[in-house]
């Protein structure tokens, strides 16, 4: 083996090395800004996508009051009713991040990842689309 093709191979796996490292980060299960790759950001990975998020979520479980799994014909549905708390800061959430992807994250993968087209203030929000049961079942 020459010794051009060793350094390649040790720059790739090097990199590996620190893709995984970045992602090793355990987030809690909750929805993420997603944001161009920076130094504060951390690597998630989907079945669809991978993606940079913030390490500070926007909402985590503990501002859910409740959430439901509802299955349609050919999909599932996450309906999830949030605290005061909760409601406020997905609606602030919501206003500044028009047009900008969020992620939904359950056990640090991401499920979906959505555009915001609009400010939700409601209090209760249903996200379809993209789910597996085995995921969604599980959390």
């Amino acid at each position: 083996m020459k010794i051009c093709e060793l350094l390649v191979i040790v720059s790739i796996c090097l990199i590996k090395v620190g893709a995984n490292a970045q992602s090793a980060v355990t987030l809690a299960s909750g929805l993420y800004y997603v944001v161009e790759k920076n130094d504060s950001a951390v690597l998630v990975m989907g079945e669809k996508d991978t993606l940079c998020v913030l390490a500070k979520p926007i909402l985590t479980v503990a501002d859910f009051k409740s959430a439901e799994i509802e299955k349609t014909n050919f999909d599932y549905s996450l309906m999830v009713t949030l605290s005061k708390t909760g409601k406020i800061c997905f609606s602030n959430a919501t206003a500044k991040w028009i047009d900008k992807k969020v992620a939904v994250v359950i056990n640090n993968e991401i499920i979906i990842a959505p555009i915001v087209k609009d400010q939700i203030s409601g209090g209760v929000v249903m996200i379809s689309g993209g789910y597996y049961e085995k995921i969604l079942c599980s959390s």
